[in-house]
């Protein structure tokens, strides 16, 4: 039994899970849960029941997989869960993820007018969910993303040199491997001179420092800062509660 499931954390559910979700935060709490079910369908019965209750895909995406992400991560932080759970968790939210998006065509349907993003995870890197989340949040507001998870030396050259982008975000899971993104920045500036730089994610440091350790623009973990330092935040007006629902 997962530790999530022995020690009953933070993430209680009430039996009647389909009329237990009527916040976002229940939706949030009955997919941690799912995350370490003996059930792999779990998460899937989740999505089904808040698509019942009235809850728009994006939202599920927005809200719900990004705060089940962090609580999951900060109990990994806080020797509350071992590995071989939160590796099990993050799987089945990344599963989730992919298939939330498989509707969105935002590449497709805007490209030649959006602006073109690449969202990077350094190599090593063990979860790839939180760049995951990145790319996709992106692909809803209408950018066009390219994705290199773990990229391998050289991956970032290659790819930018095939398809520039207006910005890169680089991603970095812990804080000892701030100083690892250093070669990924380095490769974007080589192969684009003048590309906007972003480092971001839960092992980032203080702004001003983790700037001089990779050589990035700029360090926030926050998305719409990210997008207004590059001068590319165009997003729709924040959903009010009811436009969370359909």
């Amino acid at each position: 039994m997962s530790q999530l499931m022995a020690h009953d954390l933070t993430y209680h559910v009430p039996r009647d899970t389909g009329a237990a979700l009527q916040t976002l935060d229940d939706v949030t709490a009955a997919l941690c849960v799912a995350t370490l079910s003996t059930d792999p369908a779990a998460c899937a019965g989740v999505v089904a029941q808040a698509r019942l209750a009235g809850f728009k895909d994006g939202c599920l995406i927005d809200v719900c997989i990004v705060q089940a992400a962090r609580r999951i991560g900060t109990d990994w932080v806080e020797d509350r869960l071992c590995f071989v759970d939160v590796s099990i968790a993050a799987a089945r939210l990344q599963g989730l993820l992919r298939t939330l998006c498989r509707t969105w065509r935002a590449d497709d349907a805007r490209r030649g007018e959006a602006a073109t993003l690449l969202v990077v995870s350094a190599p090593g890197t063990q979860h790839t969910l939180g760049p995951s989340l990145v790319a996709a949040q992106l692909r809803q507001r209408g950018y066009s993303v390219g994705l290199l998870l773990a990229a391998a030396p050289g991956a970032v050259r290659t790819y930018l040199r095939r398809a520039p982008a207006d910005a890169v975000f680089v991603s970095c899971d812990h804080t000892e491997r701030l100083v690892n993104l250093r070669p990924v920045v380095t490769e974007a500036r080589e192969a684009q001179p003048g590309v906007r730089v972003v480092v971001g994610g839960p092992g980032l440091t203080e702004g001003s420092e983790a700037c001089r350790t990779t050589g990035a623009d700029h360090a926030t973990s926050d998305l719409e800062e990210a997008l207004t330092r590059c001068g590319l935040n165009r997003t729709a007006p924040q959903m009010t509660a009811a436009e969370m629902m359909t």
